[in-house]
This record gives structure tokens, C-alpha cells and sequence, in this order.
């Protein structure tokens, strides 16, 4: 064979080696790529699937504390109605009192995300209050006698430090300084102390609608509604002096 057709058949066996060689890089490159695809698309089914006995485990708690009250369902009862093991449970919640602290976290955000969605600026200082209230009868009260334990749970330590006590002031505390900004209320008025009034007027209320002194979301409103009016406009006397500034020294519910 001459040495110039040798060449060209060397040639050919180099290309025809590399094609095949791209050929199996390719086809790993495949392989190792639905072998990830597999991976993660089990890890978001492990992740669903969690998320789904997270979910059968606050449904069954909420039914049963619903039905029998907090302290007369064991985790057991739970889980058993959820159909999860209790160390899944467990892995979720440290302990049954959790599952009802989630939800109240939950329904707080939901409360306080519709309310920001819906205020604006231009809304009037009782329109807000109003508006903030709905959105908490709504997520947080819709049920009636699920809010009762919540409140029970929750009144001893009324007023200490707590995270969702504190998301309710920051959104009143916004409701004031929209209104101060806006002339409707005294730009001198203190924000956090008057927040804190509101929070407890409201918080007041709720308690006499929860045990049948007041006996409809309507006149719920009013109620809040009229007491902050009073506020609004004073009580004072015309021919009355003028009252000091008071230094309580109370301590900040904040």
C-alpha cells in the first residue's frame, strides 16, 4: 500500500476512534444526568410527602382540640386520626401545644399579609382598624371555639414578649404614623403607647365576642369601632383644666 493511501487510512481509524469516543462521553453525560434528575425528583417527592403528613398531622390536632379541647388529646389520638407514626410527629412538633403555637403562627401572617395588601395611605385611621380586624376574624377567629383554647392558652402570658403580639403592635404602630403623616391624627401622640391601647381594646373585645357577651362579628366592630371614636375625640371637658402628661412608668407590652 503506498504511504500516502497508509496516511489517509490512518486518518480515518483516528476520526472513526474520536466519533466513537464522543459518542460514550455523550451517552455518560446522559446517564449521569438522569440519574440526577431521578435523585432530585425523589427528594421532592420526600419533601412533598412531608409536607403532606405535616399537614394530616395540624388538620387532625386542630379537629380534636376543636373537639375535646387541648388538654383531653394525648399525641397519640393525634397521630392515630393523622395515620403518621409518633416519632413523625415528633420530628415536626416537641410537643401537642406546638401544633396549635404553628397554626396561630400562621393565621397571624396570613392576617397581617391581607391587611398590608388591601391598606393604603389614603385609608382612614377607623377604615384601617377595621380592615385589620376583619383579616384577623378572618384567618385567626374563623373558628370560633378553637380561638377560645388559643386565648386560654395565651392570657396568662398576655403582654410579655411574644413574636406574634408584637407583629399585631407593628401593624397598628403602621396605622398610626399612616394617619399622623396624613394629618388625621396628632403627629405628637406616642406611636408604640397608643399601638399598645389599640392592641388591648381590640384584644378586650374579641375576649366578649369569644364568650357570648357580644354576639356577632357586626357589633364586634361597632364596639371597637365606638371605643376608638371616644378615643379619637376625647372625654375632656371643655371647661375642665388641662390634665398633665402622665409618666406611668408602666412597662412596655412590646
Amino acid at each position: 500500500m503506498e504511504p500516502e493511501a497508509k496516511e489517509i487510512e490512518r486518518k480515518q481509524r483516528l476520526q472513526i476512534r474520536m466519533e466513537e469516543r464522543k459518542r460514550r462521553l455523550k451517552e455518560q453525560h446522559e446517564k449521569r444526568g438522569q440519574k440526577r434528575h431521578v435523585r432530585g425528583y425523589k427528594a421532592k417527592e420526600v419533601l412533598k410527602e412531608k409536607e403532606r403528613k405535616k399537614r394530616r398531622i395540624i388538620k387532625a390536632a386542630l379537629y380534636l382540640f376543636n373537639k375535646h379541647g387541648l388538654e383531653n388529646i394525648p399525641v397519640e389520638d393525634i397521630t392515630l386520626k393523622a395515620n403518621v407514626g409518633k416519632g413523625t410527629f415528633y420530628s415536626f412538633f416537641k410537643t401537642k401545644g406546638d401544633v396549635l403555637v404553628h397554626y396561630l403562627n400562621s393565621a397571624v401572617n396570613k392576617s397581617i399579609e391581607e391587611f398590608e395588601l388591601k391598606a393604603s395611605s389614603s385609608t382612614s385611621f377607623l377604615s384601617q382598624i377595621e380592615l385589620l380586624t376583619s383579616s384577623f376574624m378572618k384567618h385567626l377567629f374563623s373558628n370560633k371555639q378553637l380561638s377560645m383554647i388559643m386565648f386560654k392558652e395565651r392570657f396568662i402570658t398576655w403582654g410579655k414578649k411574644n413574636e406574634n403580639e408584637l407583629k399585631v403592635e407593628k401593624a397598628l404602630e403602621k396605622i398610626i404614623e399612616n394617619s399622623k403623616n396624613s394629618g388625621e391624627i396628632d403627629g405628637h401622640v406616642d406611636t408604640k403607647f397608643l399601638a399598645q391601647m389599640l392592641h388591648g381594646i381590640c384584644t378586650m373585645y374579641m375576649t366578649f365576642w369569644l364568650n357570648g357577651a357580644i354576639e356577632s362579628k357586626s357589633m364586634l366592630f361597632t364596639e371597637i369601632k365606638k371605643a376608638i371614636t371616644i378615643i379619637m375625640n376625647g372625654v375632656r371637658s371643655q371647661h375642665e383644666c388641662n390634665y398633665a402628661n402622665p409618666d406611668t412608668g408602666l412597662p412596655s407590652f412590646g
